[in-house]
């Protein structure tokens, strides 16, 4: 904490700052997040998909070797980490928080799970998910899930294995994207907030609907006009398939569909204003950080609201400055 300039440098300055308004923050410990979002973190599928051959190198020069080599994965493209942001960002970017948890936890206190690349699925899970869409919970499973089982071998009924009638689909067959290549998300169904179409990368199965409804098909190649995004009821609550890896723009207007249909409140804020929420004994404590190059002014809800920091009360409107940090308390 003591660089090489000493007591001078930035550095120690912002820590001395740092340790001094902790000092501040008395009421905030011991507060906690009440998360109703939660991404599925799995570290074996994660070794899988990340990891298969022992290299871990994402590069189109490690795919070449592999395609050369005749091995077997379909793509040196595909991140697990990276997907699991992708999903985490376009849910957080709505200012609601995620939390992330293992493929066991209790899904009891959540109204929406998502699992990213589920490539393996565990004994355990299929009742889990049951449970949680059956009571009202949403679902979102994502492409290159339940391939394998805890042993490293398919399903004996197909692709999706254990979640195959939680999500009313079956994949025939699945094509990988070369390097630089993309197709179209069709949206068949008009809902409000949705282009009629978007891009997509990386992925694209080739879809059956059992039970499941269309909301949008493949727009090019040999599977145009086939499923790319299916929701399905399942007692009293929905489960959604992604057979591809959306643009943004798609992941933003489905993130707040999804939200909103499970009346979670969204915080509309300026681009690059994170708010995080936490809470103790009826005390809630609110983060916002300003991750922009200038100045921001945001609407604060109804009330008013003190600033654990400075002790000033705000009301209507808070500035915050370039990279700056506030922290209130609802009085």
């Amino acid at each position: 904490m003591v660089p090489h300039y000493g007591e001078k440098s930035r550095i120690f300055k912002e820590v001395c700052e740092l340790g001094s308004e902790l000092t501040k923050l008395g009421d905030f410990s011991g507060s906690s997040i009440d998360a109703q979002v939660a991404i599925i973190m799995d570290n074996d599928s994660w070794w899988t998909i990340d990891n298969p051959y022992g290299s871990g190198t994402k590069s189109l020069d490690n795919e070449i070797f592999w395609a050369a080599n005749g091995q077997p994965f379909p793509s040196v493209l595909i991140s697990y980490f990276s997907e699991l942001e992708y999903y985490f960002r376009a849910f957080n970017m709505h200012n609601v928080s995620v939390d992330v948890i293992p493929f066991n936890y209790d899904l009891s206190k959540y109204k929406v799970v998502i699992t990213p690349l589920l490539h393996m699925i565990k004994p355990g899970f299929k009742k889990s998910i049951e449970n949680f869409v059956n009571n009202g919970g949403t679902f979102i499973c994502t492409y290159f899930s339940g391939i394998i089982d805890q042993n490293v071998g398919v399903f004996p009924n197909g692709y999706l294995g254990p979640v195959k009638e939680i999500l009313g689909v079956e994949i025939e067959e699945y094509d990988p994207l070369p390097i630089n290549s993309k197709n179209i998300i069709k949206m068949t169904v008009n809902m409000d907030g949705f282009d009629k179409q978007y891009d997509c990368f990386l992925w694209c199965d080739v879809l059956h609907t059992n039970t499941a409804n269309v909301l949008a098909t493949f727009g090019q190649d040999y599977y145009a006009g086939q499923p790319c995004l299916t929701e399905n009821t399942f007692g009293k609550g929905k489960a959604y398939y992604l057979a591809t890896h959306p643009d943004k723009k798609f992941m933003k207007d489905f993130a707040f569909k999804v939200l909103n249909n499970q009346c979670i409140t969204i915080h509309p804020l300026p681009d690059g204003i994170e708010l995080i929420k936490r809470s103790k004994n009826n005390n809630s404590f609110y983060f916002y950080l300003n991750h922009n190059l200038k100045d921001i002014e945001v609407k604060l809800p109804d009330g008013s609201y003190k600033d654990m920091l400075s002790g000033t009360i705000h009301e209507h409107v808070l500035h915050l400055a370039k990279y700056d940090v506030k922290i209130l308390k609802e009085c």
